[in-house]
């Protein structure tokens, strides 16, 4: 017993000397302003999420996410936008089209005015529309004179969702399928070559840019009888800057779309060109999976119609510009000083 009270002395002493060190007494001096500093922060965030509690339990919670901001917008420019999220400011009417990646909608917006709506179908596909929100802009932009001839994107934004959407001004035309369903025989040559340039026009801005279409096919290609004005639509599959992005096509649509793409080959303008060349055989009658020329062609047409699509890169035209000017000579060749014919549906 007697060891155990001397132990217990030793070991007291021990400490007494121990916490007399200036260093221990820093020490600890300091891990207890640090303990009092933890249990108040923890006694702080816990009293804040008791009256949180209660408040949202008696109340009611009032706070809203902000919605996902349109690409390209910064949340400062959307101050002066309508409240209303961008997808309710749209009333949505018959489905016009769709696919494995957008749905297309008639739409109107809360002034009446005509809308075209396509969106997404999921978050996977909001690249294509991004992808035609951006070169659509840049063609918008660096172009006044072609406006006319390219859809108007009214604007891009997100839905809460997160799905993608553009929506277009309404464009009052008819499709190349819905113009051959007219005339299944096929359309007066005199009309081919005034569609045929408006669609070089468009193609060698585009081509001046940098940007390739990728896609194009009677279905997108709108034509306006009563003034002859030709859109040429959907950019979603538009391949940008191909030499400098190495960006490849992003879609195969046979007969339309050149044998480089089945071959995986570098993108070209001389790609478009052939699509051209197969959509201006298709509206004359012909058949573009064939190669089948419609009966009676002039054979001036049908010389051009065999170099645009050729199958081979070499020799198959890429300046959209120098086929323009080859078509003005080829009507003044054939019908003499321009003059406007009407050009019926």
């Amino acid at each position: 017993m007697e060891f155990i009270f001397e132990l217990g002395g030793a070991l007291f002493e021990g400490a007494a000397e121990l916490f007399s060190h200036p260093y221990v007494v820093y020490g600890v001096s300091l891990l207890g302003l640090v303990a009092l500093f933890i249990l108040r922060s923890i006694g702080q965030r816990l009293a804040e999420d008791i009256y949180r509690f209660l408040k949202s339990l008696f109340l009611g919670s009032k706070s809203k996410k902000p919605l996902p901001a349109a690409e390209g917008v910064s949340r400062s420019s959307q101050k002066n936008r309508p409240q209303q999220p961008q997808q309710e400011r749209y009333r949505l009417g018959e489905l016009l089209g769709a696919n494995q990646r957008v749905a297309l909608y008639a739409a109107t917006t809360a002034t009446g005015e005509k809308v075209f709506f396509k969106q997404a179908v999921n978050r996977s596909s909001n690249d294509w529309l991004s992808r035609e929100s951006r070169i659509l802009t840049r063609l918008w932009d660096s172009g006044e004179r072609f406006r006319k001839q390219l859809p108007h994107l009214v604007e891009h934004f997100l839905t809460r969702d997160g799905l993608a959407v553009n929506v277009f001004e309404s464009i009052a035309g008819f499709d190349l399928e819905e113009i051959r369903k007219r005339y299944p025989q096929g359309i007066p040559e005199r009309h081919v070559i005034w569609l045929w340039r408006r669609i070089l026009a468009v193609i060698g801005h585009a081509h001046s840019q940098g940007i390739l279409h990728g896609n194009i096919e009677p279905s997108h290609i709108l034509v306006r009888p009563a003034d002859h004005n030709v859109w040429l639509i959907d950019w979603s599959y538009a391949i940008d800057n191909p030499a400098r992005t190495r960006e490849t096509f992003r879609i195969e649509n046979r007969p339309y779309t050149a044998p480089e793409v089945t071959a995986r080959a570098n993108p070209l303008p001389s790609s478009d060109m052939y699509s051209i060349g197969q959509c201006m055989l298709y509206v004359l009658g012909g058949d573009p999976a064939s190669g089948r020329m419609p009966e009676g062609l002039d054979e001036r047409l049908v010389r051009l119609l065999r170099l645009f699509t050729l199958p081979t890169v070499a020799g198959r035209p890429a300046d959209a510009w120098e086929m323009y000017n080859r078509l003005d000579l080829l009507r003044a060749e054939m019908y003499g000083p321009h003059e406007f014919i009407e050009f019926r549906m």
